[in-house]
């Protein structure tokens, strides 16, 4: 006797069940969404084809009907599917006759609002469709930097961080990309749109930014009865608030740190900036300022010798996150970005500009778009920044995302709702953006900040002081010029 076959290919997978039975109701809610767009977009799914019936989605995700309903009506308002009342909802037929495909990094904490963009663009239009393809960051950050894209499918749109942006920009930017000419950019902010320019031309457009900024879990301060962390704190008082927070175990052993910031280049040059230090000097070798010695001193000598930051957490992205979320430390330097991560946490957290002496001075990271450079729809490409950089589209990320719409007129309109998980504290960017710098104003070449970074590795093991860090680049450089 023959087996029928499973006309829902997508719905086979045993695993899909046993994991849906230890979620939440949102993450079902959220599994479905993403079981459906990703059924359709990558094809399992054809046009005109019906999609399994609501009972049988509401069985395999442990939802009620009316929950299942919700999702088809969102993908409905998407123009992904239509429903046909007694008879069920089919894959909706394609309407686009220019087919555009958006290269997207991941992992992405800005991917789900950058999903909803494309599909808020591709229900507008009638001749354009653009494809989102999601590829591991590594991947996309070596095709980048190499200006070829293995596969049938080449991109004619690359989103990208303004650090990879940096990289490419050293290299030649017209190799991957082609120049912009922006709409309007006098209302974004101006530190982004310099962060993907080179040589006079625009070659990205900035489409969300998240500023550095210090979290702190107001949960613990209360329970040590410290005085919560304010914009006029000092680096004497976060070290106090830090000395404080910190815990041992019966062994002498830490149990809980007080404060952590990872090694990455997009945090811990806060400390120089917040300083007022320097990365390069006017003959472009590394700064040997006093502030910028004093800065990269303080971060050493809070893992060793006053023992308040986790030395691994240094050499890992997000290490210090992860303890934020786990409450194994009280303060840490992160971005907007990595909010996301706080919606479920059982404690209460706040926000804070982070300390020292230069008043208001911010680092910042952005995310943007470009056209490739073998695009051959143009026009098109350009039809898709211009609406990114919309009120509509600035509107919806400023909802959906907890990074920052770089347009100026929508993140600081109080009409427009910004994403829960940022919390109260949300316009704190107002204060630093005017002064944010990013990356490319640091007056050093990429491969130099990779040295710097690389280098300062050495100060965070402790096998060198900052003298001999700074000592060993100035050789280097002045040898590479030679």
């Amino acid at each position: 006797m023959k087996t029928k076959k499973n006309p829902y290919p997508a719905m086979e997978d045993s695993r899909l069940n046993s994991e849906v039975r230890r979620t939440t109701f949102r993450e079902r809610y959220a599994t479905l969404l993403e079981h459906l767009r990703t059924s359709i977009d990558s094809g399992v799914w054809k046009p005109g084809q019906y999609i399994p019936a609501e009972n049988e989605l509401a069985r395999t995700f442990q939802l009620s009907r009316p929950s299942v309903r919700k999702a088809l009506a969102e993908l409905a308002a998407e123009g992904l599917v239509r429903t046909m009342h007694g008879k069920g909802t089919v894959v909706s037929e394609r309407r686009a006759s220019t087919v555009l495909h958006l290269f997207w990094g991941m992992p992405s904490f800005e991917f789900e609002a950058i999903r909803h963009l494309v599909h808020r663009f591709n229900e507008s239009q009638e001749r354009i469709r653009v494809e989102l393809i999601p590829m591991p960051l590594d991947e996309l950050m070596a095709a980048t930097l190499e200006g070829t894209f293995k596969g049938r499918i080449q991109p004619d749109l690359i989103g990208m961080s303004n650090t990879l942006f940096c990289s490419v920009a050293e290299r030649g930017p017209g190799k991957l990309l082609q120049p912009l000419k922006l709409k309007d950019a006098t209302d974004c902010y101006e530190p982004y749109i310099r962060a993907f320019s080179h040589q006079n031309k625009q070659w990205a457009a900035p489409i969300i930014f998240a500023p550095i900024v210090m979290a702190y879990n107001k949960t613990m301060f209360e329970r040590k009865r410290l005085p919560v962390p304010c914009d006029g704190w000092t680096w004497r008082e976060l070290l106090e608030a830090a000395r404080a927070l910190t815990e041992y175990d019966s062994g002498g052993q830490v149990a809980r740190y007080g404060f952590s910031f990872s090694a990455s280049l997009n945090r811990w040059p806060l400390f120089v900036l917040q300083n007022g230090g320097t990365f390069a000097d006017a003959d472009g070798n590394v700064s040997d300022d006093r502030y910028t010695r004093e800065a990269l001193r303080f971060t050493r000598d809070l893992m060793y010798e006053h023992r308040v930051t986790p030395i691994f957490s240094a050499g890992s992205g997000r290490v210090g996150e992860e303890l934020f979320l786990r409450q194994k430390v009280g303060m840490i330097l992160t971005s907007y970005s990595f909010l996301a991560q706080f919606r479920d946490i059982e404690f209460e957290w706040d926000l804070v500009r982070f300390p020292g002496r230069v008043s208001d001075t911010g680092l910042g990271i952005a995310t943007g778009i470009g056209i490739s450079a073998g695009c051959e729809r143009t026009f098109e490409a350009e039809t898709f920044i211009d609406y990114a950089l919309s009120t509509t589209a600035q509107s919806d990320l400023k909802r959906l995302a907890c990074s920052v719409p770089v347009r100026r007129s929508v993140a600081e309109s109080r009409m427009i709702p910004h994403g829960s998980s940022a919390g109260e504290r949300y316009y704190l960017f107002e204060r630093l953006a005017p002064h944010t710098r990013t990356m490319k104003d640091f007056g050093l070449k990429y491969e130099q900040l990779v040295d710097l970074n690389t280098e300062l590795g050495l100060l965070w093991a402790n096998v060198e002081t900052v003298e001999e860090a700074l000592q060993a680049l100035r050789a280097k450089w002045q040898k590479a010029r030679a």
